[in-house]
């Protein structure tokens, strides 16, 4: 159990000083040599994949339009340090994926056909982000295709006091979808 002690002070509507103390014991609550609580699993990591349409905030899209997924990899955790994380992304074969793809921070990337695998070069440090860009241009003539993709992430890494950490992520960009490749005109 964890003994606690809390103080209240206060006035009260006539101007009264109130005063209260007391002690108690929280059960089932063990310390153990001033040890921090290991973060929460969803502040380990914060992982994100956008989608950006060059001209075009609607999600529509056809053939020739281009675009970019932006996939953010940030070590949100305060004191968590990661010694690997490997990424793996299988992007749609309805997008030509162009070059050249952009990573700022401490990874490779591997593009095989449109299976893409990018790997951690150094420690993610806290606070320290990787963010890979990666270019587009929509090759499918078909209208009302929904395009939707995803990546996954794999992390290890430890803190401060040597206790493992494994997280497994994935975030999904907004989908987007094709329209017709020609506009219909009507005179009167």
């Amino acid at each position: 159990n964890l003994e606690n002690q809390a103080r209240f002070d206060a006035k009260d509507i006539c101007g009264k000083l109130i005063s209260k103390t007391e002690q108690f014991d929280i059960e089932n609550v063990m310390c153990n040599n001033g040890l921090q609580i290991p973060s929460p699993i969803g502040e380990k990591i914060c992982f994100t994949k956008t989608l950006k349409l060059d001209n075009n905030d609607l999600n529509l899209t056809m053939k020739g339009c281009t675009g970019k997924y932006i996939i953010r990899i940030e070590n949100c955790s305060g004191r968590i340090i990661y010694k690997n994380f490997n990424l793996t992304d299988i992007l749609p074969t309805e997008l030509d994926i162009n070059t050249p793809i952009n990573i700022t921070g401490n990874a490779t990337f591997n593009l095989n056909n449109n299976n893409l695998t990018v790997n951690q070069t150094a420690y993610l440090q806290p606070n320290e982000v990787v963010e890979i860009t990666i270019p587009f241009t929509v090759n499918t003539p078909l209208e009302n295709i929904q395009i939707n993709n995803c990546a996954e992430i794999d992390l290890y890494g430890y803190d401060n006091f040597n206790v493992a950490y494994n997280v497994n992520k994935q975030a999904c960009a907004a989908p987007i979808t094709t329209v017709p490749n020609k506009v219909a005109v009507h005179a009167e």
